[in-house]
């Protein structure tokens, strides 16, 4: 009987620090974005795990290939502040250059930052019209 106190306690002290504190991170890139104005930007979204009231910065990088050379675009979104809830949804407009993107296979990277620590994602994506 004592073993089984023994394996129950510190089972149920796991239990309670996770859900205490959430994790904080990039939770997900959306795996489809849509092309604004014949390409000359790139909608990306993406969710955010992190601690309610905090707020944090992030950019995102997209790169897709295009006549045989790589065009890239880059963007930050500033000071975001966390949801009640922990979670939160942005979408990043991304200009390229020298081409404009155009619908299809893409690759992403989202980073953010918590001050103190951050988290990094990449995935491709789709752009779609």
């Amino acid at each position: 009987m004592g073993a089984a106190l023994a394996v129950a306690v510190p089972a149920g002290a796991a239990v309670q620090v996770q859900s205490e504190s959430p994790p904080r991170g990039v939770a997900k890139i959306v795996k489809t974005a849509k092309l604004k104005a014949n390409g000359a930007a790139g909608v990306v979204t993406f969710q955010v795990n992190c601690v309610p009231r905090k707020t944090f910065d992030s950019s995102v990088i997209v790169s897709q290939r295009v006549g045989g050379k790589v065009t890239r675009g880059e963007t930050y979104v500033f000071n975001t502040r966390c949801e009640a809830d922990g979670t939160n949804k942005l979408k990043a407009a991304v200009v390229p250059g020298p081409k404009p993107f155009k619908p299809g296979v893409a690759f992403a990277t989202v980073r953010v930052d918590f001050y103190p620590g951050g988290d990094t994602a990449s995935r491709e994506i789709t752009f779609v019209n």
